[in-house]
C-alpha cells in the first residue's frame, strides 16, 4: 500500500472536523450580519420577480448572480438564515475537493494535497466566511474551478475547456464586480497553459464571455 494514504486520510478527516465544528458554531450561534440580511431579502425579491437587475426597481450596486442563486435555493430548501448558511457550507466542501484535485495534479502527492485542504478549510477565517450567507464560498469555488481548468489543460487545446473558462469568468464577474482583477490574470494564464493555437482559443473565450454577459 501507499505510505502517504493513511496520514492523508487523517488530514482530510481533521479538515472536515475542524471545518464542520466552526461551521456549526456559525450556523447555530453566529450573529446575523447586515450583509446577510441584504442577501436574504433581495434574493427572495429576485426569485419572486419583484426585483429585476439593471432596472428602475434594482437599487443596489451589487452584482445579481448570488441573489438568484440564493433565491433559487430558498425556493427549494425554504426561506431563512439556516438554509442559506448550509448552502454556503456545502459549497465550501466543493472548494476543498477542487483544491485537493489541483494540488494532487500539481504535486502528484496525495499527502501534500490533503495538507493543502487541511490548511485551507481548517483555517478559522476561511471556515467562518464559507459558513456565512454570502457569495464568498461560491466565488472561491469559481476561482478554483478556473485554476483546475488551467492545470488540467497544460499543453491541451480543448474547445469545451475554453468555453467553460469563459463561462466561469463571466460568472465570477456577475458575482463580484471586482473579480475583473482575477479575470485579467486567469485568462492569460489559461491561454499560456494551452500552448499553441492561443489566438483562436482566445477568440472563443472572449466570444463566450461577451455572449453570456
Amino acid at each position: 500500500g501507499r505510505p502517504d494514504l493513511a496520514p492523508a486520510a487523517v488530514l482530510l478527516v481533521g479538515a472536515a472536523l475542524a471545518y464542520g465544528a466552526i461551521a456549526f458554531q456559525v450556523i447555530f450561534k453566529g450573529n446575523l450580519s447586515a450583509e446577510e440580511v441584504t442577501y436574504l431579502v433581495r434574493s427572495a425579491w429576485y426569485a419572486s420577480g419583484l426585483v429585476a437587475p439593471y432596472t428602475a426597481t434594482d437599487a443596489t450596486a451589487q452584482m445579481p448572480f448570488y441573489f438568484y442563486q440564493l433565491g433559487f435555493w430558498q425556493q427549494l430548501a425554504g426561506l431563512g438564515l439556516m438554509p442559506a448558511r448550509l448552502m454556503s457550507v456545502g459549497i465550501g466542501v466543493i472548494n476543498g475537493a477542487l483544491l485537493f484535485a489541483i494540488c494532487r495534479r500539481l504535486t502528484a502527492n496525495t499527502l501534500a494535497a490533503a495538507a493543502g485542504v487541511f490548511i485551507f478549510l481548517a483555517t478559522p477565517a476561511t471556515a467562518y466566511a464559507f459558513a456565512m450567507a454570502s457569495p464568498a464560498a461560491t466565488v472561491s469555488a469559481l476561482h478554483l474551478g478556473a485554476i483546475w481548468l488551467i492545470v488540467t489543460n497544460l499543453g491541451h487545446r480543448r474547445i469545451w475547456a475554453t468555453v467553460l473558462m469563459g463561462l466561469l469568468c463571466t460568472a465570477m464577474y456577475f458575482y463580484r464586480q471586482n473579480m475583473i482583477l482575477s479575470i485579467v490574470i486567469l485568462v492569460p494564464m489559461y491561454l499560456a497553459a494551452i500552448g499553441r493555437g492561443r489566438v483562436p482559443h482566445a477568440a472563443f473565450l472572449l466570444a463566450t464571455m461577451a455572449l453570456t454577459a
